[in-house]
């Protein structure tokens, strides 16, 4: 997981916060949401831009 966050630029961030971040997006995908409708919430919680969720998201989507 780490090395994809590394891929898209989140290599700055703690690997906790990364870590609950990728958590976070899965659930969101369990629950059946769409990126458009948190990514905001989630950006500003992280304090990661709106470009990487995106990026992250589909690593999410990918590892399904």
């Amino acid at each position: 997981m780490l090395a994809r966050m590394k891929k898209i630029g989140l290599e700055n961030n703690t690997s906790q916060n990364l870590e609950q971040v990728f958590n976070q997006l899965n659930e969101y995908a369990d629950k059946g949401a769409k990126i458009k409708d948190f990514v905001n919430e989630i950006a500003e919680t992280a304090g990661v831009s709106k470009n990487q969720i995106y990026s992250l998201w589909l690593e999410v989507l990918k590892s399904r």
